[in-house]
């Protein structure tokens, strides 16, 4: 699936905004979370706060693990949702937080963009949410998305983000108001998809066939639904040809009353000289000898 993706990677990419931001936000969700939850639990789901700051729609992989919680404890789904990301180690303690456990989850999440993790290292669990604003801030200086926004007389039919630096390649996809317009340009549209972890900078502007072609090849790649929000059951599923389009416009069904959901597509791949090509048809501000920062995905 990854191939498309990758050949894509030549629109956008998206900038940091201040970790502080970040920190407030932060600060919110733990003032949030239950009298006496225990440690490691608490720990464990201001994580899962800040990773999907900067993951949305972020399928899992790692399948059929026991969920060390109770359903009924608190932290347990967000738990779950670290064991099928392979971001909680053998090693983490619900009612105490070990300096070791904590680096090791914050430096399994910074290996998804091939960091080091100097800010993992740092990180001693006295304060998870300053730890987690300096592992936010340096995994967002990483990561290069691709926005796209397909149009049609200046109206916006449907959007993504192809989000390949990352440790699960995919294009993300936006529900936007209906009668969204970029005929003034996309400004206030791009502070409208970014949050404290990242705001837009850079876009492409393409012409509904031009980001067809994009996302679908000349229509015989298969989309595969691989998550949602609010989460489907079901997923990942295998999306008919011709009802690709109803589900970029959120007209089908199964994406209905959906905030976004993240795709990704098969059996058709893209050359580089088919994309420079079609490069020439878009609006963008990416300057063009930077087009293979964004051909690239971590470890390969």
């Amino acid at each position: 699936m990854r191939g498309l993706l990758l050949a894509v990677l030549v629109l956008t990419a998206l900038s940091t905004a201040a970790a502080a931001v970040c920190e407030a936000e932060l600060r919110q969700l733990e003032a949030g979370l239950p009298d006496g939850m225990p440690e490691g639990s608490r720990a464990a789901q201001l994580l899962y706060g800040a990773v999907e700051l900067l993951e949305p729609y972020l399928p899992a992989w790692h399948h059929n693990g026991t969920v060390p919680l109770e359903e009924h404890e608190a932290g347990h789904d967000a738990v779950a949702w670290l064991l099928g990301r392979d971001l909680l180690p053998d090693g983490w303690d619900r009612d105490e937080l070990g300096g070791d456990a904590w680096r090791d989850m914050l430096g399994r999440f910074l290996g998804w963009y091939g960091l080091e993790g100097d800010s993992a290292a740092e990180a001693d669990g006295s304060d998870p949410v300053a730890d987690l604003a300096r592992v936010l801030e340096e995994a967002a200086a990483a990561v290069r998305p691709v926005a796209v926004f397909a149009h049609e007389d200046g109206e916006v039919r449907f959007s993504g983000i192809i989000w390949n630096w990352s440790v699960y390649p995919r294009l993300l996809v936006t529900r936007l108001p209906p009668g969204t317009s970029v005929a003034d340009g996309p400004a206030e549209l791009l502070e409208q998809l970014g949050n404290c972890a990242f705001v837009p900078e850079h876009y492409a502007l393409a012409p509904v066939d031009t980001a067809w072609r994009l996302f679908a090849g000349s229509g015989d790649a298969d989309m595969y639904v691989l998550s949602s929000e609010p989460e489907r059951p079901g997923w990942p599923a295998l999306v008919s040809p011709d009802d690709v389009r109803d589900h970029l416009e959120f007209r089908a069904d199964a994406v209905g009353g959906t905030l976004g959901f993240a795709a990704a597509f098969a059996g058709q791949e893209l050359s580089v000289g088919a994309v420079l090509d079609m490069v020439t048809k878009l609006e963008t501000n990416i300057p063009p000898l930077r087009i293979t920062r964004y051909l690239a995905v971590p470890g390969e």
